[in-house]
């Protein structure tokens, strides 16, 4: 872990010495600070099936960000935001306190009339890992760094065509050895999608996509699978502030251990997001594709999910927002041949979870927020379990 402290070190002498360059030119424009603190009670600590512990979590997180150049031809947003965390109630196999650290950059670049260049750096560090939300990739209490660096471009082809690049690559590492072993996970994709515009508000679009997923898997087993994604796509403006579309296609998946079968199976993805009314917001999203597993030792899933949130600005001080989610995630014929026997059988997981919440906005620079939630997680390939959230916060920006 030295390295990485040196690491963060180094990231905030970076910002200190970018926001002391900038000083002179609009400070206040220049370097952004904000501190979020919140009270979280769950009545489901562990995300356990039977041994349901409550607890309380207590969070402080200040961020600072860096801004530097011209937001009409190039800009850049360094931020770091260390986080503590304080447990009223541990497990024996977690911390007291934990400290994390969010370090990252947004990039944009204008090299042309046509040509916009962008790129985004994601790193997190804890040194004691909880359960992820959502009931996906659910972690044990161990040390461990994510990394997400992706680039892109987007080249105005013609009067009404577009054409967007995007690479990416996401790391994920655990330090302990058993947790490692099972749960180091590579993503590496690259995409091209053509948009052409129509008159009436339309338009189509052709996408394709190849990916590369790796995992780190004891013995035998192998788990590593690359997929391709080709689709077509139509997107309406049913107003100036509503749109609805949708892709439909196929990916392809070829595993590289022999005993799973290489596949071809459906891609299908609607949405609706905008405004109804200047108060309302709505976006929801109907996805049916694979993607990488969150369950070992399975390679892939593939999953139909539904997520909905609508955000209603009752008055111009209080905002109410609820969403959701339902996946349906399906394992079958997707365990290594090296896998015991009980993973060879076909195995769904389904998720429901649903969030509401009220912020109050007391002033520019001050807000509350209240949310309630529930999840529900009915797993074959691991651990069922339901659990509510409450929470209380408070943001400031400075």
């Amino acid at each position: 872990m030295k390295s990485i402290g040196s690491f963060v070190v180094a990231f905030v002498v970076m910002a200190v010495s970018a926001g002391r360059a900038t000083a002179g030119q609009d400070q206040g424009d220049r370097f952004r600070f904000s501190v979020n603190t919140r009270a979280e009670y769950t009545d489901n600590r562990d995300a356990s099936e039977t041994d349901e512990a409550s607890n309380w979590d207590f969070y402080l997180r200040p961020r600072a960000d860096v801004l530097l150049g011209d937001p009409d031809r190039a800009l850049l947003d360094l931020y770091y935001a260390p986080s503590i965390r304080y447990r009223t109630d541990p497990s024996i196999a977690q911390n007291e306190t934990e400290l994390q650290h969010d370090l990252g950059l947004h990039a944009k670049y204008r090299a042309s009339r046509r040509l916009v260049l962008r790129a985004s750096e994601k790193f997190d560090l804890t040194d004691d890992g909880s359960v992820s939300q959502d009931g996906s990739t659910i972690r044990g209490d161990r040390s461990y760094i994510r990394n997400d660096i992706r680039a892109g471009a987007d080249f105005l082809a013609g009067r009404q065509t577009e054409v967007d690049l995007s690479v990416g690559n996401r790391i994920k590492r655990y330090d302990e050895a058993d947790a490692a072993s099972t749960s180091d996970e590579d993503r590496t994709d690259a995409g091209i999608k053509l948009i052409q515009h129509f008159s009436g508000n339309t338009r189509a679009s052709l996408e394709g996509r190849y990916s590369l997923y790796s995992y780190e898997s004891p013995g035998l087993l192998m788990r590593d699978f690359d997929s391709i994604l080709g689709a077509l796509g139509v997107e309406k403006m049913l107003s100036k502030n509503l749109t609805v579309g949708g892709q439909l296609g196929a990916q392809m998946q070829s595993y590289d251990d022999p005993g799973i079968n290489d596949s071809t199976s459906p891609f299908a993805r609607l949405f609706v997001r905008g405004s109804t009314t200047p108060s309302l917001r709505l976006n929801t999203t109907l996805t049916h594709a694979v993607r990488d597993s969150d369950a070992f030792p399975f390679a892939s899933q593939e999953y139909s999910e539904l997520s909905a949130r609508a955000d209603w600005d009752t008055t111009p001080h209080v905002t109410l927002t609820l969403s959701g989610l339902y996946r349906l995630s399906n394992y079958d014929d997707v365990a290594p041949s090296a896998a015991a026997l009980a993973a060879l059988i076909g195995r769904d997981e389904t998720t429901i979870a649903v969030s509401g919440q009220a912020a109050y906005k007391l002033n520019d620079s001050l807000t509350v927020q209240v949310r309630q939630r529930f999840e529900d997680v009915d797993s074959d390939v691991s651990t069922s379990f339901s659990k509510n959230t409450t929470t209380l916060e408070l943001t400031k920006h400075f």
